[in-house]
């Protein structure tokens, strides 16, 4: 496709994050879709880390890819930020996203 250029991003790698949001200067839409489910029973031996990659990676990658993003959505001035997978987990864990998000808006 025309105008698009590949590029390594890992959510849960901050340095990958700051590098796409260095290099990206053009981007008027992000969308953040990350997210995994690892399934792991709440008392089982393996559920802490899994708990851990679950967060890491639906969680708190969308934001610091979003915060990082932040600027350059607002410099561009018709910015859209779509969070799929922050709406999912702030929904479950009663996090106030909208407020949240209304942050991520520039002069707020």
């Amino acid at each position: 496709m025309e105008g698009v250029v590949p590029l390594k991003l890992d959510v849960t790698n901050m340095q990958d994050i700051a590098t796409a949001a260095r290099e990206c200067k053009d981007v008027s839409l992000l969308i953040n879709n990350a997210g995994i489910i690892r399934g792991a029973g709440l008392l089982d031996s393996t559920s802490l880390d899994s708990a851990r990659d679950e967060w890491e990676t639906t969680f708190i990658g969308p934001l610091a890819l979003s915060q990082a993003f932040a600027p350059t959505l607002a410099t561009n001035g018709v910015g859209q930020l779509s969070t799929s997978c922050l709406r999912s987990v702030g929904s479950a864990c009663r996090v106030p996203l909208p407020t949240l998000l209304r942050r991520l808006r520039p002069g707020h």
